[in-house]
């Protein structure tokens, strides 16, 4: 098997990661890295690392030690648990985004080639005020009513905000051409 690309995938254990894992397998020119809090056994075609987005030190080892070129940035604390936790949601969700942010650019910069970052967002990104508002504003678009009432929901809009500013906007002194080595995508 010839591998044309390396890929990362956190959050990798719950049912979106092993959907995920099970489709790039059969692609077969994968090699996949799949983080957890509690990984599975590592096989020939998956190597899994336990550890969490929010260790700094973790995902900057990742950085430096693979070439990936595309991140699905699938670790988080939803809704339930980030309303009994906050505090746990922010260091997760935000933390470990940018996180995964700060890994795309040193691999992108490294290896001269933009990483791909998708992140699956939620429409608790959104909020209405009332019932009321809620007929009158009809269909909503993906640029209105950005005000969500939930820490799982406060935190995915800013992890959108802060991928767009890292794809868009992000330079810094050592490398001013940064922004071009990160590719974020929403879904």
């Amino acid at each position: 098997m010839t591998t044309t690309q390396t890929v990362l995938i956190t959050g990798a254990c719950g049912e979106m990661g092993h959907s995920l894992i099970n489709f790039l397998m059969k692609q077969g020119d994968t090699k996949i890295v799949a983080l957890d809090l509690k990984a599975e056994k590592s096989t020939s075609t998956v190597e899994y690392v336990s550890g969490s987005v929010s260790d700094s030190e973790l995902i900057q080892k990742l950085a430096e030690q693979y070439d990936f070129n595309k991140v699905f940035h699938l670790a988080a604390i939803l809704s339930t648990g980030g309303e009994k936790n906050p505090e746990l949601a922010h260091e997760v969700n935000v933390e470990g985004g940018l996180n995964i942010l700060k890994l795309a650019r040193t691999v992108g910069v490294r290896t001269k080639q933009a990483v791909k970052v998708i992140f699956p967002s939620t429409i608790a990104v959104y909020g209405i005020a009332n019932k009321n508002e809620k007929v009158k504003a009809g269909a909503v678009t993906e640029d209105r009513y950005l005000a969500p009432i939930t820490m799982y929901g406060v935190n995915k809009l800013y992890i959108e905000r802060m991928g767009t500013y890292f794809d868009s906007y992000y330079r810094y002194l050592e490398n001013p051409r940064a922004g071009e080595f990160v590719d974020f995508r929403s879904l």
